[in-house]
């Protein structure tokens, strides 16, 4: 999976911004000029601190856009504010209902300065969900070091 820097900058605001809540949405790819879109969500679960539920009326676009254009989503995300990257039994409870091409991204903040993504991916032939992907970083760094596009680093 490719985040593109704008992609990860605006999903990390995000999940600073709504903490100690678990911020989540959509990142949409536009085919075949690969133009992105971050869409937020509203966090409405009951406990929103440890789990997300993204709302319905959002879903519900999200959806009619994939169906109507060429936007397709990229990734659904959520974050871990205190936690590390890694689906919790919460997490690969309430993904059943995202097994499908996109991937599963978590950005966690366990550090004021530090954070970490890591992606996931329906495995249909082994039933579960593997990691596609991880990136870390801190918050102090500057992106103008960093490349356009940000790889998370594909584990064996």
């Amino acid at each position: 999976m490719i985040l593109t820097r704008d992609e990860l900058d605006q999903v990390l605001a995000e999940a600073r911004a709504e903490a100690p809540r678990e911020a989540c949405g959509f990142l949409l790819r536009h085919d075949p000029d690969g133009e992105s879109r971050h869409i937020p969500a509203t966090n409405v679960h009951r406990q929103p601190e440890r789990c997300f539920a993204i709302d319905p009326p959002t879903m519900l676009r999200v959806l009619k856009e994939e169906c109507m254009t060429g936007w397709s989503i990229h990734a659904i995300y959520h974050s871990h504010p205190a936690s590390i990257a890694r689906m919790s039994p919460e997490d690969r409870r309430g993904a059943r209902a995202f097994m499908c091409a996109a991937y599963y991204l978590i950005v966690a903040l366990p550090a004021s300065d530090f954070w970490e993504a890591t992606a996931w991916r329906w495995d249909p032939d082994r039933k579960l969900w593997g990691m596609a992907g991880c990136a870390i970083g801190t918050f102090r760094a500057k992106w103008m070091d960093q490349p356009a596009s940000l790889p998370l680093v594909a584990l064996p």
